[in-house]
Protein backbone atom coordinates (compact mmCIF):
# COMPACT_ATOMS: atom_id res chain seq x y z
CA UNK A 1 0.00 0.00 0.00
CA UNK A 2 3.00 2.33 -0.10
CA UNK A 3 2.84 5.53 -2.25
CA UNK A 4 -0.66 5.97 -1.69
CA UNK A 5 -2.92 8.51 -3.71
CA UNK A 6 -5.53 9.19 -1.48
CA UNK A 7 -8.59 12.00 -2.01
CA UNK A 8 -7.11 14.55 0.66
CA UNK A 9 -8.11 17.68 2.08
CA UNK A 10 -4.55 18.19 3.46
CA UNK A 11 -1.80 20.67 2.07
CA UNK A 12 1.08 18.47 -0.09
CA UNK A 13 3.12 19.57 2.58
CA UNK A 14 1.10 17.78 5.38
CA UNK A 15 -0.23 14.66 3.61
CA UNK A 16 3.79 14.03 3.33
CA UNK A 17 4.40 14.62 7.05
CA UNK A 18 1.90 12.28 8.11
CA UNK A 19 2.79 10.29 5.31
CA UNK A 20 6.50 10.06 6.88
CA UNK A 21 5.48 9.63 10.27
CA UNK A 22 3.01 6.50 9.64
CA UNK A 23 4.61 4.23 6.93
CA UNK A 24 8.20 5.55 7.65
CA UNK A 25 8.27 6.24 11.12
CA UNK A 26 6.34 3.14 11.64
CA UNK A 27 5.10 5.25 14.08
CA UNK A 28 1.91 3.44 14.63
CA UNK A 29 3.48 -0.03 14.66
CA UNK A 30 2.99 -2.29 16.93
CA UNK A 31 2.96 -6.47 18.04
CA UNK A 32 -0.16 -8.34 18.42
CA UNK A 33 -0.43 -12.48 18.79
CA UNK A 34 -3.84 -12.04 17.42
CA UNK A 35 -4.23 -13.00 13.96
CA UNK A 36 -7.54 -11.16 13.71
CA UNK A 37 -6.73 -7.75 16.09
CA UNK A 38 -8.98 -5.70 16.85
CA UNK A 39 -8.06 -1.67 16.07
CA UNK A 40 -9.95 1.16 17.59
CA UNK A 41 -8.47 4.24 15.53
CA UNK A 42 -10.32 7.48 16.83
CA UNK A 43 -8.91 10.53 14.59
CA UNK A 44 -8.91 8.48 10.92
CA UNK A 45 -8.59 11.42 9.00
CA UNK A 46 -8.62 10.30 5.65
CA UNK A 47 -7.52 6.77 6.36
CA UNK A 48 -3.37 7.07 5.94
CA UNK A 49 -3.55 5.00 9.86
CA UNK A 50 -6.54 2.53 8.41
CA UNK A 51 -4.19 1.45 5.22
CA UNK A 52 -1.11 1.19 7.22
CA UNK A 53 -2.97 -1.33 10.08
CA UNK A 54 -4.39 -3.21 7.49
CA UNK A 55 -0.74 -3.41 5.76
CA UNK A 56 0.76 -4.89 8.86
CA UNK A 57 -2.12 -6.86 9.66
CA UNK A 58 -4.58 -7.43 6.73
CA UNK A 59 -6.83 -9.93 8.26
CA UNK A 60 -7.51 -6.76 11.04
CA UNK A 61 -10.96 -5.94 12.44
CA UNK A 62 -10.68 -1.81 12.32
CA UNK A 63 -13.52 0.34 13.49
CA UNK A 64 -12.69 4.05 12.42
CA UNK A 65 -13.87 7.35 13.96
CA UNK A 66 -13.91 10.34 12.44
CA UNK A 67 -16.40 13.36 13.08
CA UNK A 68 -15.57 15.98 10.52
CA UNK A 69 -18.43 15.38 7.50
CA UNK A 70 -16.40 16.50 4.84
CA UNK A 71 -12.82 14.26 6.01
CA UNK A 72 -14.80 10.84 6.67
CA UNK A 73 -16.33 11.44 3.32
CA UNK A 74 -13.17 11.75 1.98
CA UNK A 75 -12.09 8.31 4.15
CA UNK A 76 -15.02 5.93 3.18
CA UNK A 77 -14.71 7.28 -0.47
CA UNK A 78 -10.53 5.91 0.05
CA UNK A 79 -11.58 2.69 1.87
CA UNK A 80 -13.75 2.08 -0.59
CA UNK A 81 -11.45 2.38 -3.67
CA UNK A 82 -9.09 0.12 -2.46
CA UNK A 83 -11.88 -2.34 -1.62
CA UNK A 84 -10.35 -3.43 2.10
CA UNK A 85 -12.82 -5.76 4.40
CA UNK A 86 -13.54 -5.78 8.21
CA UNK A 87 -13.50 -1.89 8.44
CA UNK A 88 -16.22 -0.06 10.19
CA UNK A 89 -16.26 3.65 9.22
CA UNK A 90 -18.14 5.57 12.75
CA UNK A 91 -18.86 9.46 11.51
CA UNK A 92 -18.64 10.53 15.39
CA UNK A 93 -16.41 12.35 17.83
CA UNK A 94 -15.28 10.27 20.48
CA UNK A 95 -16.00 11.29 23.94
CA UNK A 96 -17.42 11.32 27.46
CA UNK A 97 -20.41 11.85 26.50
CA UNK A 98 -23.68 11.09 23.89
CA UNK A 99 -24.91 14.04 21.72
CA UNK A 100 -24.65 16.96 19.39
CA UNK A 101 -21.28 18.96 20.37
CA UNK A 102 -19.44 22.23 18.80
CA UNK A 103 -16.41 21.10 17.19
CA UNK A 104 -13.66 23.96 16.56
CA UNK A 105 -11.47 24.39 13.31
CA UNK A 106 -8.13 25.87 13.66
CA UNK A 107 -8.08 27.75 9.94
CA UNK A 108 -4.53 28.12 8.53
CA UNK A 109 -3.52 27.37 5.63
CA UNK A 110 0.10 26.79 5.85
CA UNK A 111 -1.43 23.64 8.33
CA UNK A 112 -3.81 21.12 8.28
CA UNK A 113 -7.46 21.43 9.14
CA UNK A 114 -6.99 20.62 12.46
CA UNK A 115 -10.76 20.42 14.61
CA UNK A 116 -11.49 20.15 18.07
CA UNK A 117 -14.19 19.26 20.50
CA UNK A 118 -12.49 21.85 22.82
CA UNK A 119 -12.47 25.38 22.23
CA UNK A 120 -9.29 27.11 21.87
CA UNK A 121 -7.48 30.37 20.82
CA UNK A 122 -7.10 29.04 17.00
CA UNK A 123 -10.79 29.48 16.58
CA UNK A 124 -13.41 31.73 16.00
CA UNK A 125 -16.68 29.66 15.04
CA UNK A 126 -17.66 26.01 14.98
CA UNK A 127 -19.87 23.22 13.51
CA UNK A 128 -21.89 20.33 15.15
CA UNK A 129 -20.56 17.21 15.46
CA UNK A 130 -21.69 14.11 16.74
CA UNK A 131 -19.73 12.59 19.76
CA UNK A 132 -20.65 9.38 21.67
CA UNK A 133 -19.48 8.05 24.95
CA UNK A 134 -16.49 6.20 24.13
CA UNK A 135 -16.71 3.43 27.16
CA UNK A 136 -20.50 2.96 26.15
CA UNK A 137 -18.89 1.65 22.79
CA UNK A 138 -15.84 -0.35 24.12
CA UNK A 139 -17.82 -2.34 26.84
CA UNK A 140 -19.17 -4.49 23.50
CA UNK A 141 -15.64 -5.78 22.94
CA UNK A 142 -13.87 -8.38 25.31
CA UNK A 143 -10.27 -7.38 24.29
CA UNK A 144 -9.02 -4.61 22.00
CA UNK A 145 -5.53 -5.14 20.61
CA UNK A 146 -5.12 -1.50 19.91
CA UNK A 147 -7.00 1.97 20.40
CA UNK A 148 -5.04 4.72 18.23
CA UNK A 149 -6.02 7.89 19.71
CA UNK A 150 -5.38 11.27 17.78
CA UNK A 151 -8.39 13.55 18.29
CA UNK A 152 -6.76 17.15 19.20
CA UNK A 153 -7.45 17.14 23.04
CA UNK A 154 -10.39 15.02 23.49
CA UNK A 155 -8.08 12.23 24.25
CA UNK A 156 -8.53 13.72 28.09
CA UNK A 157 -12.46 12.80 27.47
CA UNK A 158 -11.61 9.52 26.64
CA UNK A 159 -9.97 8.70 29.28
CA UNK A 160 -12.08 9.89 32.00
CA UNK A 161 -14.84 7.73 30.09
CA UNK A 162 -12.83 4.67 30.29
CA UNK A 163 -11.52 5.62 33.87
CA UNK A 164 -15.47 5.79 35.13
CA UNK A 165 -16.87 2.94 33.52
CA UNK A 166 -13.34 0.72 34.96
CA UNK A 167 -12.67 0.16 31.18
CA UNK A 168 -9.30 1.46 30.91
CA UNK A 169 -7.52 -2.20 31.12
CA UNK A 170 -9.76 -3.49 27.94
CA UNK A 171 -7.23 -2.37 25.60
CA UNK A 172 -3.58 -3.96 25.60
CA UNK A 173 -2.26 -1.60 23.80
CA UNK A 174 -2.78 2.29 23.17
CA UNK A 175 -0.55 4.75 20.73
CA UNK A 176 -2.05 8.60 22.22
CA UNK A 177 -0.81 11.69 20.57
CA UNK A 178 -1.19 14.30 23.46
CA UNK A 179 -1.79 17.66 22.27
CA UNK A 180 -0.09 20.15 24.58
CA UNK A 181 -1.94 23.26 22.45
CA UNK A 182 -5.14 22.71 24.10
CA UNK A 183 -6.21 23.02 27.63
CA UNK A 184 -7.21 19.49 29.03
CA UNK A 185 -8.07 18.24 32.24
CA UNK A 186 -5.40 15.32 32.46
CA UNK A 187 -1.73 17.10 32.14
CA UNK A 188 0.69 14.62 30.28
CA UNK A 189 1.96 13.76 33.25
CA UNK A 190 -1.06 13.22 35.04
CA UNK A 191 -1.75 10.67 31.74
CA UNK A 192 1.47 8.80 31.93
CA UNK A 193 1.24 8.41 36.16
CA UNK A 194 -2.72 6.76 35.32
CA UNK A 195 -1.48 4.59 33.01
CA UNK A 196 1.20 3.41 35.34
CA UNK A 197 -1.28 2.92 38.16
CA UNK A 198 -3.13 0.70 35.59
CA UNK A 199 -0.09 -1.41 34.73
CA UNK A 200 0.96 0.01 31.46
CA UNK A 201 4.15 0.08 30.85
CA UNK A 202 4.65 3.68 28.64
CA UNK A 203 6.82 4.85 25.96
CA UNK A 204 7.61 8.24 24.29
CA UNK A 205 7.50 7.34 20.85
CA UNK A 206 7.81 11.34 19.32
CA UNK A 207 7.92 14.73 21.21
CA UNK A 208 6.91 16.69 17.54
CA UNK A 209 8.58 19.98 16.58
CA UNK A 210 6.69 23.53 17.00
CA UNK A 211 6.13 25.46 14.08
CA UNK A 212 5.43 29.21 14.05
CA UNK A 213 2.88 28.88 11.50
CA UNK A 214 1.34 25.75 12.33
CA UNK A 215 -0.38 26.69 15.92
CA UNK A 216 -1.32 22.87 16.66
CA UNK A 217 1.97 21.58 16.60
CA UNK A 218 4.55 20.30 19.30
CA UNK A 219 3.06 17.05 20.75
CA UNK A 220 3.65 14.20 22.24
CA UNK A 221 3.28 10.34 20.60
CA UNK A 222 3.05 7.68 23.47
CA UNK A 223 2.21 4.08 23.42
CA UNK A 224 1.28 2.33 26.75
CA UNK A 225 1.70 -1.37 26.82
CA UNK A 226 -1.09 -3.32 29.60
CA UNK A 227 1.82 -5.70 31.30
CA UNK A 228 -1.20 -8.17 32.01
CA UNK A 229 -4.61 -8.34 30.77
CA UNK A 230 -7.00 -8.23 33.73
CA UNK A 231 -9.48 -11.44 33.04
CA UNK A 232 -11.78 -10.49 35.60
CA UNK A 233 -12.76 -7.09 33.93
Amino acid sequence: MRNLSLESNLPLVVYEYIYNEIFEEKLYAFYSEEDEPIIFDCGSNIGLSVFFFKEFYPNSKIIAFEPDNQTFHLLKKNVESKQLSKITLINKAVSNQNGIFDFYPVKNMDAPPVMSLIQNEYSSNSIKVESLNFADFIKHFKLVSLCKIDIEGAESYVLESLLNSNLLCRVKVYIIEYHHWVSQKYSLNEFIRIFKEHNYSTFILKEEPTYENWPSSGNTVLRFELNKYQNDL
